[in-house]
């Protein structure tokens, strides 16, 4: 498959998981700047799996309401971004996979794969990673503008190993943002798993005081397999 056509495919079918803060109750511009300000806008990535509903990881989502939620499709080049609010969620901590139900969109649903991962596999990682964000520029009480950068980023690699507990390892660094984007075979364009998280190992820098942990992130991350996804789907009454 094209390299540049899958890219380009895939853009209409991932998301950006953005979540703004609750501004009711609150007395003064001062106080709707405070909690802007220091409110995290961006929270990961999402990718369609039906017309109307998208699917990323519970950590993602997690102790975020939903009406809160917003999700954000950006084009490739000018236009305007698609953006889908969340009716309910459904999650499942233990797998870190969530399902956000919406109103019926245009976002061209991705396939999942049917059967589990292959080791070696061609695959590319795609979503959203985190980037530096704007300060909100604030026209009033009623108007608030936040402007936030993202950059839709495909990563090629390999699906590396598989894990005992059924997960599997890709053989690239994932940033922060990117998990609950779609890892997708290159030779057919199906979904293999979603991005989880990155693996990384402490390390300690510094002596006395000046003493500090750092996490070394490897050149390696964790995926959630599309037959596990696909079963807990299965369970939930969502047929993809």
């Amino acid at each position: 498959m094209d390299m540049v056509e899958l890219v380009r495919s895939l853009r209409a079918s991932v998301a950006a998981v953005v979540s703004l803060p609750e501004l009711t109750g609150l007395d003064s511009v001062k106080e709707v700047v405070d909690r802007v300000t220091h409110h995290s806008a961006s929270l990961g990535t999402a990718f369609a799996i039906t017309p109307d509903s998208f699917l990323s990881c519970h950590h993602v989502v997690a102790n975020v309401k939903p009406s809160s939620l917003k999700l954000c499709v950006w084009p490739e080049s000018g236009g305007q971004i698609e953006v889908h609010e969340v009716l309910e969620t459904k999650c499942d901590p233990q797998l870190d996979i969530a399902l956000m139900n919406t109103k019926q969109v245009e976002a061209r649903p991705l396939c999942l794969h049917s059967g589990s991962p292959r080791v070696g596999l061609d695959i590319l990682a795609v979503g959203y990673p985190f980037s530096e964000q704007q300060s909100p520029e604030f026209k009033s009480e009623s108007h608030i503008n936040v402007n936030i950068h993202h950059t839709f980023r495909a990563i090629r690699g390999i699906i590396a190993s598989r894990l005992v507990d059924g997960r599997f390892e890709i053989d690239k660094h994932v940033n922060h943002g990117q998990s609950g984007g779609p890892i997708v075979s290159v030779e057919t364009g199906e979904v293999e798993g979603m991005c989880r998280a990155f693996i990384h190992f402490p390390e300690i820098l510094g002596e006395g005081e000046q003493k500090k942990e750092y996490r070394m992130p490897a050149e390696l991350s964790v995926g959630i397999p599309a037959d596990l996804i696909r079963k807990r789907l299965r369970e939930w009454g969502k047929s993809v």
